[in-house]
């Protein structure tokens, strides 16, 4: 391994703000897990996917960095997501979430969120958190799939709300 010098702290810094490109992260990421640093390096490989990769609509910046924290959340997981990412570049995040939320049977990505305290992360979170994005069958939907994971139907799971 070369004698190379890494400020994870700073580094982690440009990869929140999107300064990184995914061949420099992936460096990083590689070099944190080779001197044993595996929580910093699943804190990088958050950053992995970026908002850039959107199709640009009118979700908030906010939403596009959560969807793209999730997708590198199960990414990370070797979950490739490649469906979604591909819908994600050519609609856009509202029109992706509306179509990956448009039933009540929660998906096995939900589910692995929900089991890794990253229950933010997933779609329905995001609708429940913007609901004046989305249609109210997309929310009533994604209140549903969150009880049914979550065990609580009126409860708050995390940072979003399951409140109307």
């Amino acid at each position: 391994m070369k004698n190379r010098k890494y400020n994870f702290g700073k580094l982690l810094a440009q990869a929140q703000q999107g300064q990184l490109e995914v061949k420099e992260l992936k460096k990083v990421i590689k070099a944190a897990q080779d001197f044993g640093f595996t929580v910093i390096a699943g804190q990088f490989q958050m950053y992995v996917y970026q908002p850039a990769n959107i199709a640009p609509d009118h979700a908030p910046a906010e939403v596009l960095a959560r969807v793209a924290q999730g997708i590198s959340y199960l990414n990370a997981h070797r979950i490739p997501l490649t469906r979604t990412k591909q819908m994600l570049k050519r609609h856009g995040v509202i029109e992706t979430i509306h179509r990956i939320t448009s039933d009540a049977i929660p998906s096995k990505n939900l589910e692995i969120l929900a089991s890794s305290n990253h229950l933010y992360l997933s779609a329905e979170a995001i609708v429940l958190d913007h609901p004046e994005l989305f249609s109210e069958k997309v929310v009533s939907l994604a209140k549903i799939k969150l009880a049914k994971v979550d065990g609580h139907p009126n409860s708050s799971c995390g940072p979003f709300l399951l409140a109307a």
